[in-house]
């Protein structure tokens, strides 16, 4: 029996929420615990969706769903502040021009030939 899915009922979780409070973990459980997390990583367990594609049809849904999205004025001053005193060399700044010109042309001549969404790979 699979409980992929299973939801529980807010008084099983929160009977199991005072369960776990004040329990605390010995060092030798906590490094045991670390070890298996860092071995499980390797294993390729856990990963979530690490190595795998998103399908063209899934892209442009995601694409369409941050369409008009608008950061807020926190958020953007977190940004912001998150890339103060980044020293990017000349030669990256124009390797990062010319890719975001490609990509503006190639944006521009894909709608107007209609194959917007559309891989060319």
């Amino acid at each position: 029996m699979s409980y992929i899915g299973y939801k529980h009922r807010e008084e099983s979780k929160r009977k199991m929420s005072e369960a776990q409070k004040g329990r605390t973990r010995t060092p030798e459980q906590r490094t045991r615990i670390s070890i298996a997390n860092k071995l499980s990583w390797k294993t390729k367990r856990n990963r979530g969706f690490t190595g795998k594609h998103c399908s063209i049809e899934h892209k442009k849904k995601l694409s369409e769903s941050q369409m008009g999205r608008k950061r807020t004025k926190e958020s953007r001053e977190r940004i912001s502040i998150a890339l103060m005193g980044r020293n990017v060399s000349e030669e990256t700044r124009k390797k990062l021009s010319d890719r975001g010109k490609l990509a503006w042309k190639t944006r521009r001549t894909r709608k107007i030939h209609g194959t917007v969404g559309k891989s060319y790979a």
